[in-house]
């Protein structure tokens, strides 16, 4: 597993996550159905939590930090 990617995507899910919140309460304001955003929605909470998982478990096994998480040594 690549720990650089997995946290690429974790940050892109949940970019789109916050952009479909908003894109289901324009939506519900204009008294539009909602039902085809919030199972896209749900498929991407779903691949958040199978990367949240890979990521825990790459970490626990001894894995190295993403880039983006390593402190910088002073």
């Amino acid at each position: 597993m690549d720990p650089n990617a997995n946290l690429a995507r974790q940050r892109t899910i949940l970019a789109e996550l916050r952009d479909m919140d908003a894109r289901i309460e324009r939506a519900e304001a204009r008294g539009e159905g909602t039902d085809m955003l919030e199972e896209e929605q749900l498929s991407l909470l779903s691949e958040l939590a199978d990367l949240a998982e890979a990521l825990d478990g790459w970490l626990s096994k001894g894995g190295f930090l993403p880039a983006a998480w390593e402190r910088a040594s002073a």
